[in-house]
């Protein structure tokens, strides 16, 4: 078993609960662990913090209070797709790429960079997609 943290956006396919696209280093061993179709588990995790047993009323009351934590996670499972597409991993690191520069007062843009360096970067990573058969709050 092998886990990996790559960054992932969501994209609506029409879909029940859309799909997630990334890309990863060729060298990454998941392109090999991995045939195209495997079920995969994405992990997102949200806010979490310690919950003091001081912060209750009953503390003062009864003392019948412990500590707790807690947290939010979302999984998603889904069936992995490996991507060899120049076109779509291309398509993928603009939407990556917009998504994350949209609020900066000056964009960056994939096309900012020459394009031969680009087409060189890409050589080095392969694009993933999994389709989402269920999602599950924690």
């Amino acid at each position: 078993m092998n886990a990996n943290h790559i960054p992932l956006i969501w994209c609506d396919d029409s879909s029940e609960h859309g799909v997630l696209r990334g890309h990863i280093a060729r060298a990454n061993p998941l392109c090999n662990e991995h045939a195209n179709g495997s079920d995969v588990l994405a992990i997102f995790q949200g806010a979490s913090g310690y919950i003091s047993p001081s912060w209750y009323a009953t503390k003062a009351e009864t003392h019948k209070v412990v500590p707790t934590y807690n947290y939010t996670a979302l999984h998603a499972h889904g069936r992995l797709m490996i991507k060899d597409d120049t076109d779509w991993l291309l398509a993928l690191l603009n939407d990556l790429t917009d998504k994350h520069e949209l609020l900066l007062k000056t964009p960056w843009s994939v096309s900012d960079a020459p394009t031969e360096y680009i087409q060189q970067m890409m050589k080095v990573i392969i694009g993933i997609e999994i389709s989402i058969h269920s999602l599950q709050g924690k």
